[in-house]
């Protein structure tokens, strides 16, 4: 809370001021507000989840690479969370409690002790203007009560930025995530052989696919092995596996790639092998191999005349241009991956829901604070025992609503 904001308060117009000191309306206009307590319970486990999720994810490591700039920019919502949630329970709530407890002093003890005493003395004199002599005390109760309302605000203020840290963090973090498209699916080139890609057929067999139509069966989602091998899985589900032809004398030798489910067994007189497959460096064409056959690529069939339909096969290296893979945009690496599934808990959590509510209620009392100064510092008038008695009332009211608000809002 910055003192311009103080200042606005102090400054208000007069005609602003007899406006809030109207008869018949409360001090602030928010309704009666707090947590539930399995609301205040997900609050700190979404906390303590982030706090603990920051010791495996330290501040600057990977995912850096502009490859994914959405996932760059996920990563940058993250580190400005973590330390916005490790902050919390040391200094952000501690804050909302303190800013509680001065504004429940002030509504449940000071004001009452103050102005109680000068009330019964009010309502025991005659209905007539007060003179200047016989105001006093009342104006300078008035005025200790404005200061003291002044510094709630301060605090009230101080507690609303610092639920308001923490809101604006997870929010830019909730943000970034529902742009960032999981591992999102890439098609797979086969540039030196006109607008051709990987694909597959009806009968699930790899084949070359006309990039130039939106298949979905041109689109595989590549999944990190640990060690850095890519499994490929298809829009379906089904998974994209070397099949191995056992020939007799001569062993058993890689064949046409297929697609089958992960529980599906190798058709008989085959065997087949979910291995993962080493992708072309970045930006580049080169060769897609299993890590089981080295020796061996994807492979377009023939020499020439590629087109939609064409077998793709597992060859022997060669370094024909039909064996020239290059995928459109890169996959995401094992690292990336790991960092998006820590992270995404954290991230669709309905708790920001929680923390914007809090927000909007400390930020509402500094509002209703605002007022009662206003209401404070206006001029009684007429000056006579039966308006101060009711700018009095209004004002303890006013104060009590206030301190059972602060207190709801700290969870106290």
């Amino acid at each position: 809370m910055s003192p311009s904001d103080v200042n606005e308060v102090e400054q208000a117009p007069d005609a602003a001021r007899r406006d809030v000191l109207a008869p018949g309306g409360p001090a602030g206009s928010s309704v009666a507000f707090s947590l539930s307590a399995a609301e205040w319970a997900q609050l700190s486990q979404l906390v303590a989840d982030a706090r603990e999720l920051s010791g495996k994810l330290p501040p600057g490591a990977a995912p850096a690479s502009t490859d994914h700039p959405r996932l760059v920019e996920l990563r940058s919502a993250w580190d400005a969370f973590a330390p916005a949630a490790a902050a919390w329970p040391d200094q952000g709530a501690p804050w909302l409690k303190t800013a509680a407890k001065a504004i429940a002093d002030l509504g449940e003890v000071s004001a009452p002790a103050a102005y109680n005493p000068l009330i019964a003395t009010l309502k025991s004199m005659g209905e007539h203007r007060l003179t200047t002599e016989q105001m006093v005390p009342y104006l300078i109760a008035l005025a200790e009560m404005s200061r003291a309302a002044i510094d709630c605000v301060r605090w009230a203020g101080i507690a609303a930025e610092q639920v308001g840290h923490l809101a604006q963090a997870l929010s830019r973090l909730n943000d970034c995530f529902d742009r960032t498209e999981r591992n999102p699916r890439v098609r797979v080139m086969l540039p030196e052989c006109g607008a051709l890609c990987l694909s597959y057929g009806d009968d699930g067999l790899a084949c070359a696919g006309d990039a130039s139509r939106d298949d979905p069966r041109h689109a595989w989602e590549l999944r990190p092995m640990l060690f850095g091998p890519y499994v490929f899985v298809a829009s379906d589900g089904r998974l994209l596996v070397v099949v191995w032809q056992k020939i007799p004398g001569i062993g058993v030798i890689p064949s046409r790639p297929t697609l089958i489910s992960a529980s599906e067994p190798a058709p008989t007189g085959f065997t087949t092998r979910v291995a993962g497959f080493t992708l072309p460096p970045g930006g580049h064409a080169g060769f897609i191999q299993n890590t089981q056959s080295t020796d061996f690529t994807l492979d377009c069939a023939g020499n020439d005349g590629w087109e939609d339909g064409t077998r793709v096969l597992t060859f022997r290296v060669n370094d024909g241009p039909n064996q020239h893979w290059r995928l459109e945009t890169q996959p995401w690496n094992f690292g990336e991956l790991a960092f998006y599934d820590l992270v995404a808990p954290i991230a669709e959590s309905s708790a920001s829901l929680v923390i914007e509510r809090l927000e909007g209620e400390w930020r509402s009392i500094v509002n209703d604070f605002r007022r009662l100064v206003g209401k404070l510092t206006a001029p009684v008038n007429p000056p006579t025992p039966t308006m101060f008695v009711l700018a009095m009332e209004t004002q303890l009211a006013a104060c009590a609503s206030l301190a059972r608000e602060a207190r709801a809002a700290a969870g106290l």
